[in-house]
């Protein structure tokens, strides 16, 4: 069974590292913040779009599906991953992105008009509010469904459904927390579940059309990430059996 997990969750983080700077924790992909931010910071582009395309799908998000936006509605589309909205991040007084970590007030932007926060998964390098979840790294295009979260920019069915609203934050994945911050270092909250927890939203609604395992954020039509799914396909032969 250990085999069989550690196979799992390494064909996942496989999957995810072909995609640019997926995860906003990745190193490869913080060193390509820094390398050129002072670029950013003078020639950043304005945000693409204003809300996001929705996984037409049961259980899917309720997104305005028709402005051509890729991430979800409070998020914005820089540079291959999805944002928190900086008019939100910054109450509306820097509305321009221009960097993972910048936000600008109007163009030309410099840095006399930008607000700057260098935390990664901090700040302005953040995604949007995922159905309640706050403070989670930036992820890929999509948007997960209404009873997923986001961690490490993979969706997973939401620790609050699965334990009843006992242990509500997820801290890995076969994992899941009853407090926040560093209290989730003491095992006595903690709670583990290497079959139950790594699981997707659609696991136990007896829909094809929702996926079982963990995801990729969705894009329209309902269909994760190809190489994701078939990644997983050995978790999801085990898990029938």
């Amino acid at each position: 069974m250990a085999v069989t997990l550690c196979t799992c969750a390494v064909a996942a983080l496989i999957c995810q590292s072909g995609s640019t700077r997926l995860e906003a924790v990745n190193v490869q992909g913080l060193q390509k913040k820094y390398e050129h931010l002072d670029a950013w910071l003078f020639n950043g582009q304005p945000p693409r779009g204003g809300a996001a395309v929705s996984a037409e799908v049961p259980q899917a998000p309720q997104e305005n599906m028709h402005d051509g936006n890729i991430c979800a509605d409070d998020e914005e589309y820089f540079e291959d991953l999805c944002y928190l909205k900086c008019s939100l991040a910054t109450k509306g007084t820097h509305p321009i992105r221009t960097s993972a970590f910048t936000c600008c007030k109007s163009e030309p932007c410099s840095f006399d008009n930008t607000e700057i926060n260098m935390s990664p998964c901090d700040g302005f390098d953040v995604s949007g509010n995922v159905h309640g979840q706050h403070s989670a790294c930036p992820h890929g295009e999509g948007t997960c469904l209404e009873d997923e979260e986001l961690l490490l920019g993979m969706c997973y069915k939401k620790c609050s459904i699965l334990t009843h609203g006992r242990f509500n934050h997820r801290v890995a994945a076969t994992t899941c927390c009853s407090e926040t911050g560093l209290a989730c270092f003491n095992p006595m909250n903690l709670k583990t579940d290497f079959v139950g927890f790594a699981v997707g939203g659609g696991k136990g609604d007896g829909s094809q059309a929702t996926p079982s395992v963990p995801h990729l954020p969705m894009k329209a039509g309902g269909v994760p990430d190809r190489w994701t799914m078939q990644a997983l396909r050995p978790c999801v032969r085990w898990r029938q059996r």
